[in-house]
C-alpha cells in the first residue's frame, strides 16, 4: 500500500484563463521521484486528488480542500515509495478525471 504525506504535495495556483475542467497528463511520465500534473476548474468548488495502487487500494489522499476557479499545478515527490504504477484522480464537483504514472527507481 502507498502512503503519502502532505510534505510530498506543493500547488502552484494560477487565474483561470480557460473554462471548464481539464487535466493534463503527469510529466515526466514515467518519473523518479517528482512529477508534475496541471488542471483546471472552472469554478470554485471542493478538490479531491487521490492517489491508488494499480491493484486499486486506496494509497493516499493528499489534497481535500476547497479551491478557487484556475489552473493549479500539482507537484508531487514520491521520493520516499517503491516503484511501482500509481493511479491520480482528481475529483472536483461533478467531474473526475484519473491519469496512470509509473514511478522508477
Amino acid at each position: 500500500m502507498l502512503v503519502l504525506a502532505m510534505d510530498y504535495l506543493t500547488e502552484v495556483d494560477e487565474k483561470p484563463q480557460t473554462l471548464g475542467f481539464y487535466v493534463a497528463e503527469p510529466r515526466p511520465n514515467p518519473f523518479n521521484p517528482i512529477t508534475v500534473n496541471d488542471y483546471t476548474i472552472s469554478e470554485d468548488n471542493r478538490v479531491i486528488i487521490t492517489v491508488y495502487t494499480i491493484f486499486g487500494a486506496a494509497g493516499g489522499c493528499f489534497a481535500n480542500t476547497h479551491k478557487e476557479a484556475g489552473r493549479r499545478t500539482v507537484i508531487w515527490d514520491a521520493s520516499e515509495l517503491p516503484s511501482g504504477v500509481c493511479i491520480l484522480t482528481i475529483r472536483s464537483g461533478n467531474y473526475i478525471d484519473t491519469n496512470k504514472t509509473l514511478l522508477l527507481k
